[in-house]
């Protein structure tokens, strides 16, 4: 009895936490559309950015106008560059990835947040301004 009890409060505190889940398509499903041109371009040069991962790591990010970039984390960053490719943005760092480019589509998630993903459709992590 006692071991039926235990899993029936891990469904259920499994199916709850899955409700918390932000995905991509639920926020297409919402009517959400990835911010694109100019003003994904705007959000990404307004200053230092701070990025939480999936992983809980912060790191602080910066997207130059001359589309140079930074990173900064606890004891290490890396430099690279970005570009805009429609509703995506593309980094390519020099150390991260070993140099490899990946690209991104970044949604306004809440007045001062932005979530990010993969062009997989695979959360990221969220961002948001640096104060």
């Amino acid at each position: 009895m006692r071991s039926s009890i235990g899993k029936t409060w891990t469904v259920v505190l499994l199916a709850s936490l899955s409700g918390c889940v932000t995905t991509e398509s639920s926020l297409r499903e919402k009517g959400m559309q990835p911010l694109a041109g100019s003003a994904l371009e705007a959000v990404l040069t307004a200053g230092e950015l701070e990025h939480r991962g999936t992983n809980g790591n912060v790191v602080g990010v910066v997207f130059n106008t001359d589309h140079t970039a930074s990173v900064q984390w606890a004891g290490g960053g890396d430099e690279g560059v970005w570009r805009l490719d429609g509703d995506q943005y593309c980094v390519t760092w020099r150390e991260i990835r070993g140099g490899a480019e990946k690209c991104f589509r970044a949604y306004k998630t809440s007045d001062t947040e932005y979530t990010a993903f993969g062009i997989d459709g695979v959360k990221t992590g969220v961002f948001w301004r640096s104060r």
